[in-house]
């Protein structure tokens, strides 16, 4: 799009003088000169309006210019300014959650799910790492990202930006660069097109303040330098008084290097930096050159503001902001460089500050090898995974190796089998595909796609297919079909038992397809395990551990279910209801491991989902007699006869369930109809599902996911730094889900505990298991206190229930809502944090009292010579909150109880000697009071005083001292259980 004849000033300004509700104006204003300043040039509006019509002529490239007096020092972008703890660890990780809140797009989150990564779960970290290459491979195809959508609607960006035109212009650019719309991002974009605007020269002042404070030509330093650089005293070099005769051979030496035309223009800068006292280098020269040539475009009207717009997206792309994109050309050709440079790598070298029109060819091709590599790198150290060239060699043949086989001839699968590993059917499939490569001829891929094009010549030399499954009583399926094709350009016989040894084979490929994500293929190197050399069936059995125990791949698809029924507004609740039990009924029967449908084959019944489901429904009632064989994807039955053949069946069978749950939807199911897909084999029903395209509708409940999700993480940008700040302390990655769960945990301490100890959506007999579990855990806490490992496992018992009574919810809640599993999940995440802080000796304690559960938050800290401080803080129904710090010294122990609530300070203070006497050693304890606690206080107080104690040397890290431990928790058991029991007595929670 380009931007019409306009004056940019009054499109960007015009709201501000109907209102100051307009934030990206107020932000603008707040930064203007003061009115002397302005003066200068004759009022501020007057010169930008002489100057902001937009030229058609205007053609400025707007390549990132690197720092003339800093070579190999570029500014850092946030990522680089992490990784080199320039700033504290809390902002490091807010910077990082910022950076992805303004650059993640729907189109980023849909390929990271497809790569395995949530967004809920993945460190920003990894999201940053993963989406960089995503917006490079789009970048790369050539992929319209217009119609991808932002956060914002155009009418909200024309409310912040006050114009249609650079409202429409912001959009597109942000769109182009693969950017959401949000807030920041427009608010700040509109801000820097102002003051870009704004600029109507640089003058030598300005030029000088860049060139002697190392200033690159931002929008930023090009507006501050106008209005900033009056003091610079300016030197002609006629009245320098300097000799340049005798340094002309040196100035035509550095003209030459600058690469810079030797006449009288280069010349006269070359002195004119020289009178000024700034280093006259290649670069500086060149520097120098090009703002004066930025300056005549500037006061020539010659600027493209289409460009400025796209070069404000992408610093935003760089981890940057708008007012940090460069106003210069480079003006040095790169055609040949880009020529040979992948999008990806070009992003990679940009944000590392590779100048490319100053790198030689040959150091470029090089850099372009390493990308992948250093791609890897990044996501296994940020899995906590050693980058190790071993691991980063496995990493890269791994995606290397799938991807070829997903190209490979489907006709492989004929000759190899089942005890082959991933890296022979691989070798196998390459010799096969070089083999067609020189015969010219084509062949259907291994990897399966819907409704895809095998090619005429293919079709008719396979054109019997369907008669040849008349003859064998067998469906007409594209899976039977393929296994037909396969059998018989291997020239094997076509039987209904080798049809299903192909079948199973080749659905076990397409498992792993579907498996073998980036994120899959992290874990398993973590776990020392090389996917290449394990079978297709070892290679997905690793997988769906691994995505089992994690959990989150079930949750999130659950809740992306439930999402699309909720916005489906066409349906009664007792249509919900139904469609959720159906979901519920398929997800039992595909994590059964082929129970079900050992079943239904012992018996001797069709296996279609309708009696699957039977089954399901039945199985507690009727106490089946089968058992899951764990070495084998069949059924082990106990029944007498069970063939080889129906095992391999029943495998590929729950391969196919594994299908179905990839791609249900509630509007799938309903344009399949009831009767017509329960009637279906599981086969047939992944099949039909594969095939069916996803409505308008359906694509909409999808992108508007992706987009609550985004908004979601938008909300964390406002995160206080001290949750950062807590989640480093305890090495607790900062994924979505871990951000959130702890600032409800330092806002809303007891929620957690309300959440787990009040739980009552599930079944009768499930409330009763849950209701014991609890006890179980409550009377482990009782009995933990006196012992570290004691309560260490305790948490990750109180972890485990926490989790299962999410599981519970998820199969059994009818009213279950997508909020509601946020909130589960949110609640598990706090449990597990609790679990990861007890292996640092902080801890939290579910103490009930009367009706309620409360959270104690525990924290030992060991000093040297025996000595040691515990820390306490919980959060009262009815008593406030109460702090106490207890100080276990040589000989004695002092401490303060600080209370939110005077009278619970009253009540403390009365029952005060009966406490110091139970500490069973010489206690100094003072009761105090002030309305002023909380968890997050409590907790960053700690953290600073720890941090002081580990400067000092006087932080104690061995654990093995006996006389130590002991002193300490039985100090924090003696004060938990005295506030315990008065607190009970007193009915005050």
């Amino acid at each position: 799009m380009q931007v019409e004849q306009k004056n940019i000033w009054e499109d960007v300004t015009r709201n501000a003088k109907r209102d100051n509700s307009n934030r990206a104006i107020a932000a603008y204003q707040a930064n203007m000169p003061d009115a002397g300043a302005v003066a200068a040039f004759g009022g501020q509006e007057a010169y930008v309006q002489q100057k902001t019509a937009v030229s058609e002529a205007g053609n400025i490239d707007m390549a990132t210019y690197s720092n003339p007096a800093k070579q190999g020092q570029e500014e850092k972008t946030v990522a680089e300014k992490i990784a080199g703890q320039e700033i504290s660890s809390g902002q490091a990780r807010s910077n990082e959650i910022a950076v992805v809140a303004n650059t993640t797009s729907t189109e980023d989150l849909k390929k990271m799910e497809e790569d395995g990564f949530s967004i809920s779960d993945a460190d920003s970290h990894t999201i940053i790492t993963v989406t960089d290459k995503i917006k490079a491979a789009l970048a790369k195809a050539g992929v319209d990202v217009s119609s991808m959508g932002g956060t914002l609607t155009k009418e909200q960006l024309e409310e912040i930006t006050g114009s249609p035109v650079v409202t429409q212009q912001i959009m597109d650019s942000l769109a182009a660069n693969d950017l959401p719309a949000t807030e920041e991002n427009v608010q700040d974009s509109a801000e820097a097109l102002a003051q870009a605007a704004s600029i109507p020269e640089i003058t030598k002042q300005a030029m000088s303040y860049l060139l002697k404070n190392d200033m690159e030509p931002t929008i930023r330093n090009l507006y501050l330098s106008n209005y900033s650089s009056s003091a610079e005293n300016i030197v002609e070099p006629e009245q320098s008084g300097i000799d340049f005769e005798s340094l002309m051979p040196q100035i035509r030496e550095i003209i030459a290097e600058a690469g810079l035309s030797d006449d009288e223009h280069a010349v006269d800068n070359s002195k004119w930096l020289v009178a000024n006292q700034i280093p006259l280098t290649p670069e500086n020269l060149q520097y120098l050159t090009d703002l004066q040539g930025l300056s005549d475009d500037l006061q020539a009207d010659h600027i493209d503001w289409n460009q400025i717009v796209d070069s404000m997206a992408k610093a935003i792309a760089a981890g940057k902001r708008p007012s940090d994109a460069s106003m210069i050309t480079a003006r040095r050709q790169m055609e040949e460089a880009r020529l040979v440079m992948t999008s990806e790598a070009s992003v990679a070298m940009e944000k590392a500050g590779v100048e490319m029109d100053l790198t030689p060819l040959a150091d470029l091709v090089e850099d372009l090898k390493s990308q992948e590599r250093e791609y890897y790198k990044d996501l296994l150290a940020g899995a906590g995974v050693e980058p190790s060239e071993k691991n980063v060699d496995l990493m890269a043949e791994t995606m290397d190796v799938f991807a070829e086989l997903k190209q490979q001839p489907a006709y492989v699968i004929g000759q190899v089998d089942a005890d082959d590993s991933v890296q022979e059917i691989h070798d196998a499939g390459a010799q096969m595909q070089r083999a067609f490569a020189q015969a010219n001829e084509s062949y259907e891929t291994l990897m399966t796609a819907p409704r895809s094009d095998m090619g005429d010549s293919i079709t008719k030399a396979f054109s019997n297919v369907d008669d040849i499954l008349q003859d064998l009583q067998l469906d007409t399926s594209e899976t039977n079909r393929r296994a037909v094709r396969i059998l018989a350009y291997n020239n094997t016989e076509i039987t209904p038992e080798n049809i299903m040894e192909v079948k199973a084979l080749d659905e076990q490929m397409q498992r792993a397809f579907s498996n073998m994500k980036p994120a899959v293929t992290l874990e398993m190197i973590r776990r020392g395990e090389n996917p290449l050399d394990m079978t297709m069936e070892q290679l997905n059995q690793a997988a769906q551990e691994i995505q089992q125990e994690n959990g989150t791949q079930e949750q999130e698809r659950f809740s992306k279910y439930l999402w699309k029924l909720e916005q489906n507004h066409e349906i009664s609740e007792e249509e919900r209801s139904s469609y959720i039990g159906i979901y519920r009924l398929i997800a039992q029967v595909e994590k059964g491991d082929g129970a079900a449908l050992g079943f239904l084959m012992n018996q001797g019944s069709d296996v279609t989902m309708r009696n699957l489901l039977r089954a399901v429904r039945s199985e507690k009632k009727s106490g089946l007699d089968y058992q899951v064989d764990d070495d084998f994807d069949g059924v082990d039955s106990t029944a007498e006869g069970s063939k080889i053949d129906e095992q391999i069946s029943a495998a590929f069978q729950q391969n196919c369930l594994r299908d179905v749950m990839e791609h249900i939807s509630p509007e799938k199911l309903s344009r399949l109809g009831e009767e017509k897909w329960q009637n279906m084999s599981p086969e047939q029903l992944a099949e039909a599902l594969r095939q069916m395209d996803e409505s308008v509708g359906e694509q909409e409940a999808e992108k508007s996911y992706r987009q609550e999700q985004l908004a979601q993480y938008q909300q964390l940008a406002e995160t206080p730094e001290d949750v950062y700040t807590y989640l480093e302390r305890y090495d607790i990655p900062n994924s979505m889900i871990n951000v959130m769960a702890a600032s409800e945990m330092l806002r809303k301490p007891n929620r957690m505990m309300e959440r787990l100890f009040q739980q009552d959506h599930v079944s009768k007999d499930s409330m009763t298991e849950i209701a014991e579990m609890k006890e179980q855990v409550l009377e482990q806490f009782s009995k933990a206190l006196e012992n570290p490992s004691d309560l260490a496992d305790a948490m990750e018992t109180l972890a485990d229930v926490a989790e299962h009574v999410m599981d519970t919810m998820i199969v059994e809640d009818p009213d279950v809502r997508t909020i509601d599993i946020r909130e589960m999940r949110q609640m598990t995440a706090q449990f597990q944090i609790g679990a990861k802080q007890s292996q640092e000796e902080c801890y939290v304690i579910p103490m009930q009292t009367g009706d309620s559960v409360t959270g104690v938050s525990l924290k030992i800290v060991r000093g040297k010579k025996k000595k040691g401080l515990v820390d306490i803080f919980l959060d009262g129904e009815k008593a406030g909150k109460i702090t106490a710090s207890f100080q276990v010294k040589s000989d004695r122990i002092s401490g303060t109880i600080v209370t939110s609530e005077e009278e619970t300070a009253k009540q403390i203070e009365e029952h005060l000697q009966e406490l110091q006497d139970a500490m069973q050693e010489p206690a100094d304890i003072h009761v105090a009071y002030t309305p002023d606690l909380s968890l997050s206080q409590f907790e960053m107080s700690g953290i600073r005083r720890e941090s002081e104690m580990k400067e000092q040397g006087e932080l104690e890290k061995d654990r093995s001292n006996q006389v130590q431990t002991t002193r300490l928790y039985h100090t924090a058991e003696v004060f938990i259980n005295s506030i315990k029991s008065l607190l009970t007595k007193t009915k005050d929670l």
